[in-house]
């Protein structure tokens, strides 16, 4: 493996063609290698090795000549999708907890919000808070509880946590009530909900990227459900594959 030390590996024996002879044998090689992979089969007679191994002659395959060979960079392995489900915009009031052992600690409670897309509307419903903390290093660690309500009165439990990165100075900044203007967020929603409608939201896993509007004390971002497709070709595909969700996600109407 990328020229380093050389393992043996035993195969056995698993068929042999009738009428020609000819038999199969089987190893078990290392599974989706990083790197390049050498392989080199070696035939024994009585036990004696009766063909050249690795470690032996100028033909050896990890040899100087095969180690001067750049390996081929990593690639992904698996193909994903995504889907888009919803757009989260909400309007937050400030609440100051203070300093603590762990960062300066902020409760944003959501004055009002809406979740809209193209299979749900609903509304942040009063009580909805984002128990933030701030870091020394300046990264606000988000920590939302909700519940949203549809028109007809189909309530969805949303939790969503992630980073909004208000820069090196943003601890400094944020004891002053100073923070950087439409930072960036990211965050992990997951949804619960019993209405059988909605029911796929428990089943879908989300990540949400968005800003902040420091001034405004709003933030909007895009909710987007993820899913693992199938493995790429030989882990070394140039991109991820695009594949379909599973019918699990509404197809958009």
């Amino acid at each position: 493996m990328d020229g380093g030390p050389v393992t043996e590996l035993v195969a056995t024996p698993e068929w042999r063609s009738p009428a020609s002879g000819q038999r199969d044998y089987t190893a078990l090689l290392p599974r989706a290698p990083i790197g390049a992979l050498e392989v080199l089969p070696v035939l024994r007679f009585a036990g004696q090795p009766i063909s050249p191994r690795m470690s032996e002659g100028p033909s050896a395959v990890s040899g100087p000549a095969s180690r001067s060979a750049a390996p081929a960079p990593p690639s992904p392995v698996w193909g994903w999708s995504t889907k888009f489900v919803a757009t989260m915009t909400a309007t937050v009031g400030r609440q100051n907890v203070g300093e603590g052992p762990d960062g300066l600690r902020i409760d944003w409670l959501i004055e009002e919000g809406r979740f809209a897309g193209p299979e749900i509307k609903a509304v942040v419903l009063p009580g909805a808070v984002d128990f933030m903390r701030i870091r020394r290093d300046g990264l606000a660690i988000v920590d939302v509880r909700a519940c949203l309500e549809t028109a007809d009165g189909a309530r969805i439990y949303a939790a969503y946590g992630g980073a909004l990165d208000l820069g090196p100075d943003g601890y400094a900044r944020a004891l002053r009530g100073q923070f950087a203007t439409m930072p960036p967020l990211v965050v992990t929603p997951t949804f619960e909900t019993s209405d059988a409608r909605l029911r796929w939201l428990n089943r879908v896993r989300c990540f949400g990227v968005g800003r902040v509007d420091t001034h405004a004390l709003t933030y909007v971002f895009d909710v987007y459900a993820a899913e693992v497709g199938q493995r790429a070709d030989g882990g070394r595909a140039a991109g991820p594959q695009q594949t379909k969700l599973s019918e699990s996600l509404p197809q958009n109407r």
